[in-house]
């Protein structure tokens, strides 16, 4: 998965280019909000293909990266509490973002799996910095290369998660943003990512276990990211492909 700093990139970006809904901030601040939130498995008992509705590279090939948004649209009428026509714009919004999210992680997959096939793996467990370090290096790298981060930050300040889905309940959203509001705000710092884990209630020794990892490969894993050139491509991609299944989702229903 893509990690939230990341999103939250994508989805200022996504915000430019959607004329779906009126540009106030709690529009602006609920639509983010769908987009860094959904990653409820990461520190909490929450299965991910029940959030992402798809599966894993490694387990389920090409196919993990291709029916996400899809089967997201296709079952949209009994994800939502109420009809789409009859919400709210605040939580059409918020469900705008969930989607840019997963649209994002299509790309984000759809990555790995070219990762994979040049470096001749077949796990992320065979990549060359360990899977924290490297989605914390690669937000690092995404905040720096918006031009727009502070203003993504700001747009977050009131975020309330909403009460809109069937699947997911609003105190689960809730908790995630306790959990992962201090790393997104600080663009991803490695200080941040250990307090992230706190909060979360990882631990102890897992946690020092990450710190390890971090001052070990950290800044070998940004220069690698810098180097390979993965990091804007990819904010691009997303962006590209949040638009077209956001077209979907308002103009096609």
């Amino acid at each position: 998965m893509v990690a939230s700093v990341t999103h939250l990139v994508i989805g200022e970006q996504v915000l430019k280019g959607i004329d779906f809904f009126p540009e106030k901030p709690e529009i602006d601040c609920a639509f983010l909000g769908g987009c860094i939130l959904v990653d409820l498995h990461a520190f909490q008992p929450v299965d991910r293909r029940m959030t992402h509705f798809a599966g894993r590279i490694e387990e389920d090939g090409e196919e993990a990266f291709q029916k996400s948004c899809s089967t997201f649209l296709s079952r949209l009428d009994t994800l939502l509490k109420s009809p789409w026509d009859q919400l709210p714009q605040t939580n059409r919004a918020f469900v705008s973002g969930y989607l840019c999210h997963l649209a994002a992680d299509e790309c984000w997959k759809k990555l790995g799996w070219q990762l994979f096939q040049t470096l001749g793996i077949s796990d992320w467990a065979d990549f060359p910095f360990p899977g924290d370090v490297s989605l914390t290096a690669f937000d690092f790298l995404a905040s720096k290369a918006s031009p727009d981060f502070e203003t993504a930050c700001r747009r977050l300040e009131g975020i309330q998660p909403m009460d809109v889905f069937t699947h997911v309940p609003a105190e689960l959203f809730t908790r995630q943003w306790e959990i992962i509001q201090f790393y997104v705000l600080s663009g991803a710092k490695p200080d941040e990512h250990l307090h992230m884990l706190k909060l979360a209630g990882m631990p102890e020794e897992e946690i020092q276990a990450s710190e390890k990892r971090h001052k070990e490969t950290f800044n070998q894993a940004v220069e690698w990211y810098m180097k390979c050139g993965f990091v804007e491509p990819f904010i691009y991609e997303s962006v590209q492909h949040s638009l077209q299944v956001l077209t979907r989702l308002w103009l096609e229903r």
